[in-house]
């Protein structure tokens, strides 16, 4: 009866390993990778005949042990800055436009010498030739309001 127990707790410790990887696999980001080497850990403690608490305890020590270890090497390789790109400046500045911006349709402003799709904030045209105020930006399109 014990051996049947320690080949099903065994059995539960890869089913673990399995889980956790497949869950590093798809989030690519070690978010569960330290659990698979400390589910391993829990598998041998299982192999060699411990009980189910000392499995755990097993468990949670590899985990915690591996978490610290690699946790360098996660903020270093994995953990990479947003480069910033200074485009928020452009909120605030005034603009020109060049096509005029029709309600739910984008349009064409200038703003420094460049040409920007822009939309317009609220539901009435912007005929070419207005001066307009850029509100906000995502990706490279404009929200803009007349001035």
């Amino acid at each position: 009866m014990a051996e049947a127990l320690l080949g099903n707790l065994t059995i539960i410790w890869v089913a673990a390993i399995i889980v956790f990887i497949v869950i590093e696999i798809f989030t690519q980001g070690l978010t569960s990778i330290w659990f698979a080497g400390g589910a391993l850990g829990g598998c041998i403690t299982a192999m060699a005949g411990a009980g189910p608490l000392a499995q755990v305890i097993v468990f949670i020590i590899v985990s915690i042990i591996l978490i610290i270890a690699t946790r360098p090497f996660k903020k270093k390789m994995l953990d990479k800055k947003i480069q910033k790109t200074n485009v928020e400046t452009v909120i605030g500045q005034i603009a020109f436009v060049e096509e005029a911006i029709k309600p739910g349709q984008s349009g064409r402003v200038r703003l420094d010498g460049k040409i920007w799709t822009a939309k317009a904030a609220g539901e009435e045209e912007i005929p070419a030739g207005q001066q307009v105020t850029v509100t906000d930006i995502q990706g490279v399109t404009l929200t803009v309001v007349k001035r």
